[in-house]
């Protein structure tokens, strides 16, 4: 545009060039004297715009009153947008109005379930759980429940607890269902090999103390010889021993299953005896919560809940690629699969916040009380924070040079100025037909007659 500019003022001087040779050719004429005067009028307008637009810039020709105005008022015109900007353009009115016009919740709502916000929140997530987990020492928390669960079960009252629950058996006749459920649970132990582990060293212990008590008797000497020469020859086999009486007591424990086995009716009756009267004898009862106590303080609870604490709380996310490796070669969806299998807190967190998502997306009153905490957020900061515009375009305009201030405000506004310019010589051509005109026509002839005798 500056060029059409600068084009209009070159066209306005030559224009005035040629008037002036032709007034030297044609002198005295109308035509030429008009078009002398609209030229020269158009160049005077051209040149005077020119320079007051050039002097907002820059100095034309070094002329240095009043020129050069952006520069010289660099400090005002900054602070001037700055509060333009600040107090006009985004007041906080304006700001709080728009705000108030837009349901943010409707947008949170949008990005969680169509932008990717639920799997980035899923991964971050993810990423803390696992930074908070590996901060726990796994040791001191399972000592920390040991000593929880010992206070709990040494409150607890074991007898009470035990008659309800015997009693409650008897009342729906499942003794016999229980009976049952005891002795395949002994058949099942007394098979084992532990079992017969611990049958013959209770053998092998017995006869040791046989031997040694022998030993201090009169023919205690003849004791020892034909004990150990019995099992030189085999005479004695505590394997075999051993062998034999589990396979008795299981024999024993399967014959117990029979309903009718007198034995089993012998041991159903006692139990509905001892169920009946548990709890009646105070001694008793404190023996058997004694008992209760000194069992709950052998029990190494920690053997238990320190690995299941490790399993549930730090699982091992260092195989394979490596937890780091993991992160930054795969998509927040396989990481945050990735995770949720590998810890069952973490799957535990993901399963609920899925949950409360859903029920947050069926509530409308949760909703609506979010986006009044969303819009009073914020205005809130809005107000709090509304000179921080000012602040940022004033910084912003700062750091520009007086160049780059000339650049900004001349990109912004140069077209307007250019035409300033051009409307310039086209008015002044205007001005300069129209007084061309008055003086020929309207001064000459009728005002200055009119005028002479008053002038005198």
């Amino acid at each position: 545009m500056m060029n059409q500019a600068n084009i209009a003022l070159a066209i306005s001087g030559v224009l005035y060039v040629f008037s002036c040779l032709l007034s030297v050719y044609y002198p005295g004429m109308f035509a030429v004297e008009l078009f002398s005067a609209v030229s020269e009028a158009a160049l005077v307008g051209g040149i005077a715009d020119w320079f007051a637009v050039t002097a907002l810039f820059r100095k034309p020709f070094g002329f240095p009153y009043h020129t050069a105005l952006i520069a010289s008022n660099r400090q005002k015109l900054i602070a001037a947008t700055a509060r333009m900007v600040q107090n006009e353009l985004l007041s906080t009115s304006s700001i709080q109005q728009k705000i108030g016009q837009v349901c943010l919740v409707d947008l949170f709502i949008h990005w969680i379930e169509k932008q990717g916000g639920k799997v980035l929140i899923a991964n971050t997530l993810a990423r803390y759980t696992i930074h908070a987990t590996q901060q726990i020492d796994l040791h001191e928390l399972a000592k920390s429940a040991q000593n929880m669960m010992r206070t709990a079960l040494h409150s607890w009252k074991f007898v009470p607890g035990l008659r309800t629950l015997g009693l409650t058996i008897l009342e729906r006749n499942q003794e016999e269902r229980v009976i049952q459920f005891l002795l395949g649970k002994m058949k099942m132990k007394v098979a084992q090999i532990d079992t017969y582990k611990v049958i013959y060293s209770y053998l092998q212990s017995y006869a040791e103390e046989k031997t040694a008590a022998q030993r201090s008797t009169t023919f205690g000497f003849l004791a020892e010889l034909f004990y150990e020469g019995a099992k030189v020859f085999d005479a004695i086999n505590l394997e075999d021993a051993a062998k034999a009486l589990q396979q008795e007591i299981y024999a024993t424990i399967q014959d117990l299953e029979e309903k009718d086995h007198p034995l089993r009716l012998w041991l159903k009756q006692n139990l509905q005896d001892a169920i009946e009267k548990l709890g009646q004898d105070s001694v008793q009862t404190a023996e058997v919560e004694n008992w209760k106590d000194a069992l709950i303080d052998r029990i190494d609870f920690i053997q238990v809940l320190e690995p299941f604490f490790l399993y549930l709380l730090q699982p091992n996310l260092n195989e394979g690629e490596g937890t780091l490796a993991f992160i930054q070669n795969h998509s927040m969806l396989e990481q945050v699969k990735y995770f949720t299998k590998k810890s069952p807190i973490m799957g535990w967190v993901f399963m609920q916040s899925e949950r409360y998502w859903g029920l947050f997306l069926q509530d409308k009153g949760k909703q609506a009380w979010l986006e009044r905490y969303f819009q009073d957020a914020v205005c809130h900061g809005v107000e709090s924070q509304h000179e921080f515009i000012g602040s940022i375009v004033k910084s912003v305009l700062e750091q520009l040079s007086n160049e780059a201030l000339n650049r900004l405000i001349g990109d912004k506004v140069g077209e307007d100025l250019q035409w300033v310019r051009i409307n310039g010589s086209i008015v002044g051509g205007l001005v300069g037909l129209c007084l061309f005109l008055f003086l020929h026509f309207i001064y000459g002839p009728w005002l200055l007659p009119w005028m002479k005798p008053f002038i005198g």
